[in-house]
């Protein structure tokens, strides 16, 4: 009688030590899945995507399992409310242009008019419409809001330590897109790795469908990647071993954003690498003491610096060597291949078509539709426009004065968080490098934003969603040591 009650009393803490560990764990492991998935299929911004088929349904069931688990932090998070509250309202705007409204209301909408004489051309009786032109289309775009929601969730309830981890799982990724970006130009113009079948041969998109997007990411997980290097050390994890990860990445990255072949790309880069830099000098001074030899060790920097200049001449110098020079030809090109010229000549109409749709927009997602019906002639061509380029233009005809408000609310926050962390400290800890890379790292999508569309790819609105996250935790100064 007594060994049963010795061996129920220990089944009993076996069961709830695992269940404190899945509660530890399980938010992790949900991430680490759906960075998986998202890697898989989620490159792509076209709604016909294939992927999608199970892209969608695992952001929806992990959405639905991280509500069984709690927050981490207990207190209250401004900053945390704060972009929840954003997305929220993002997704009732969304939501908003899905109600139906009566024929006499729809009809007199800033840009509807035309819809509905050829409605009424036609002879067809006008039922009740929602303010967007193609709801199946908007719709779409309210889904994609799961994948930063999801993400922004799951590391609000990963504890402080496990943050490095969050990191260094971003950092693989931005290594296995170069990979197999790597892959696919040793592979030709008919590569079987290609993921997209619309994804442009031979400048190396990676994961994604666009290289441009690969340009982005890549540039933004520069300051990430140095971030995660200058994390407080442990003592089986030296700093120095980290930095040299973090370098030997970034000249990786570096090298896949020549292959890419993207103007922006490099300027995104420059931006990424110069805010790294700035980290890491701040970082040694901070680490510097007043009995410190400041040239004890100064042999390993000149080293780590000749390193780093060889590692850029040869990536200039690769594509030259393996007579890639169709790379080198387009970044010197000055902008007069056709996809630029196509961009720059509809760049009026884009402009006239917030005023058409001034205030309320035409809906999330109708960009293609609504540019047709302006479209001129000389404009036409077998392909089709179908964004804007300039995801502040497209939101402002999409989405009207609403979303244009909450995109302005979002760089806001994100200036005043930027003036706080880059600004004067007297003591380094890992809240500080954390918030600095997931800054920069937002700021740089942002700004690929202004010349292309990346946040409508559910892994890059994904991992927006997850360095949001990361940008608002607090307590690391107080969890350095589980570092």
């Amino acid at each position: 009688m007594r060994k049963l009650t010795v061996d129920r009393v220990s089944h009993n803490r076996r069961d709830r030590h695992i269940a404190r560990d899945w509660k530890r764990q399980g938010p992790t492991a949900i991430l680490i899945v759906l960075l998986v998935v998202l890697a898989l299929g989620g490159g792509a911004s076209r709604i016909n995507v294939v992927s999608l088929m199970f892209v969608r349904p695992a952001l929806v069931l992990a959405t639905g399992a991280l509500l069984f688990f709690p927050v981490v932090d207990a207190a209250p998070n401004r900053n945390a409310r704060f972009l929840m509250w954003l997305l929220g309202l993002f997704a009732v705007v969304i939501a908003v242009q899905l109600v139906p409204l009566p024929p006499g209301v729809w009809q007199m909408l800033p840009g509807h008019q035309v819809y509905a004489e050829v409605a009424r051309i036609e002879g067809v009786a006008q039922p009740w419409r929602p303010i967007s032109i193609v709801p199946v289309l908007t719709l779409n775009s309210l889904t994609t809001l799961l994948a930063p929601l999801a993400f922004f969730m799951a590391v609000r309830r990963i504890p402080y330590r496990q943050t490095k981890t969050i990191i260094l799982a971003l950092v693989v990724v931005a290594i296995a897109t170069c990979i197999m970006g790597a892959i696919q130009t040793a592979g030709g113009d008919r590569s079987a790795a290609y993921l997209y079948r619309y994804a442009k041969p031979g400048y190396a998109p990676g994961l994604f469908a666009n290289r441009n997007h690969q340009a982005a990411f890549l540039a933004a997980m520069l300051p990430l990647t140095t971030a995660w290097a200058l994390m407080p050390r442990q003592a089986r994890d030296p700093a120095s071993r980290r930095l040299w990860i973090a370098g030997s990445a970034g000249a990786l990255f570096m090298l896949l954003i020549i292959m890419t072949a993207s103007r922006t790309g490099l300027g995104l880069a420059a931006i990424g690498l110069f805010v790294s830099a700035w980290m890491m000098q701040r970082s040694r001074r901070k680490q510097q003491r007043p009995t410190d030899d400041p040239d004890g060790r100064s042999w390993k920097r000149w080293l780590l610096a000749i390193a780093f200049i060889a590692g850029v001449a040869s990536i200039i110098a690769l594509p030259l060597l393996t007579g890639r020079t169709a790379v080198l030809e387009r970044l010197t090109s000055g902008g007069n291949d056709a996809s630029a010229v196509l961009r720059v000549a509809a760049l009026p109409i884009t402009v006239d078509l917030i005023g058409r749709f001034f205030p309320l927009g035409s809906g999330f997602g109708t960009f293609d539709t609504a540019f047709r019906a302006v479209e001129p002639d000389r404009l036409l061509a077998p392909g089709y426009f179908n964004n804007a380029h300039n995801d502040l233009i497209e939101l402002a005809i999409t989405g009207g004065v609403p979303s244009v408000l909450l995109l302005l609310a979002l760089c806001g926050w994100l200036g005043k968080r930027a003036v706080t962390a880059f600004g004067r400290h007297t003591e380094r800890s890992a809240s500080l490098v954390v918030t600095q890379g997931s800054l920069a790292f937002l700021t740089i999508i942002l700004l690929a934003s202004l010349s292309d569309y990346p946040l409508r790819t559910p892994l890059l609105a994904g991992l927006f969603g997850l360095v949001a996250a990361l940008a608002t935790r607090r307590g690391f100064a107080q969890a350095v040591k589980e570092f």
